[in-house]
């Protein structure tokens, strides 16, 4: 009998080993493991039950770390800083697109294992250690040489300006403001030109889809990836660096029941490479915020349930109809800016619709500039 309310308030995220079991059947291959916002869902203890149960149906485990690489420069795991996925995972798989934690503008990695039977002693382990990952690395390699076409450096270079243009744009505040008053005369959302804008590859139909994903990486695309991966103590640098805003703006944000900070089963707080809350009426608050000047954007992103229909996840439909991702985390905003978007954040939750508040957020939205979630 819990509300829609009730559910995203009293979510934690977290592996459910129970739910896991649950939902194997004689066609699973593999439990794939996805840590949302740029944080580790599964922590090494977790990943170690995992492997058991793995192991004892003859499983393999896939990790989606799409926005968690930050290099070997630090061995701090559980902390996000030297991740490169966990040594239980048969395969991690890390993005470098255009908003990623480490960004090539495109492109991505597997990192494949061959992690021991946890059940195995140490001489069978030893015996086992080499086989299956060199081979399926080396079918991996085969298909996408034979099979898929080269990407060109002239694509590259588009998506490198286009990038480029963005980066400026989203950096000042006339230019975001020339763009919405842009796209509001012609009858288009400002939200979804910006998400569609960043996605790697256009909203098409998943044969489409699987098509633009389908090719090799053009010289270009492994120039920069290769330095982004020799850089990766830059990397750890930004993301401490980040962690740290997101933890100060958490101190200041009331977790009351207007703004719900999602949390992990730890009670540790979900955010890192993006800093979602959760409130009644998302999009609302949304709207509200984009006219005094700040960006923030809600909905699911990439992830969503498999299954998006209410009566088969009411719980997960109900925490992502509620998501908004505050621009914490992005490294130009000044404190200044975080406790004006925090004023404001508090103005819209609380419903002050009187004269006075509106005159106090229309002073404060000339004084603002606008920040693109990105």
């Amino acid at each position: 009998n819990n509300t829609d309310t009730d559910l995203y308030e009293s979510t934690r995220w977290g592996v459910d080993m129970n739910g896991v079991k649950a939902a194997m059947s004689t066609k699973t291959v593999a439990i794939l493991v996805v840590h949302p916002f740029g944080t580790l869902i599964a922590d090494q203890k977790t990943m170690l039950r995992l492997r058991l149960l793995a192991d004892e149906h003859n499983l393999d485990i896939w990790e989606d770390s799409a926005q968690c690489y930050t290099g070997k420069a630090m061995a701090s795991v559980d902390n996000q800083l030297g991740y490169t996925g966990s040594e239980y995972a048969d395969v991690s798989f890390f993005s470098f697109g255009t908003i990623k934690t480490a960004t090539a503008l495109g492109g991505g990695l597997a990192l494949l294992r061959s992690p021991y039977p946890c059940n195995q002693t140490p001489t069978q382990q030893m015996q086992s250690k080499s086989s299956r990952a060199g081979e399926v690395a080396c079918s991996m390699r085969r298909i996408q040489e034979t099979i898929y076409t080269q990407q060109t450096n002239y694509s590259y270079l588009a998506r490198v300006l286009k990038s480029f243009v963005f980066h400026l744009v989203s950096h000042s505040h006339i230019g975001c403001g020339a763009v919405k008053l842009l796209l509001d005369s012609v009858g288009l959302d400002y939200d979804e030109f910006v998400v569609s804008s960043l996605r790697g590859f256009p909203s098409t139909s998943s044969k489409e889809l699987i098509t633009h994903l389908r090719k090799r990486p053009c010289p270009a695309l492994l120039g920069l990836l290769h330095r982004r991966l020799l850089s990766s103590d830059k990397t750890a640098t930004s993301v401490f660096a980040r962690s740290n805003r997101c933890h100060s703006f958490e101190k200041l944000v009331r977790d009351d029941g207007r703004v719900v900070i999602p949390k992990d089963t730890n009670g540790t707080s979900m955010n890192g490479w993006l800093f979602p809350i959760q409130v009644k009426d998302p999009h609302g608050t949304s709207r509200a915020l984009l006219k005094m000047g700040f960006d923030v954007p809600c909905g699911m992103t990439q992830l969503k349930p498999v299954n998006e229909e209410k009566t088969q996840c009411p719980r997960t439909i109900s925490v992502f109809e509620h998501i908004l991702y505050l621009p914490i985390t992005i490294p130009n905003i000044k404190t200044t800016d975080r406790l004006m978007l925090l004023k404001a954040l508090e103005a819209v939750t609380n419903g002050e619709n009187s004269s006075k508040s509106n005159k106090k957020l229309a002073k404060t939205r000339k004084s603002r500039r606008a920040y693109v979630n990105s």
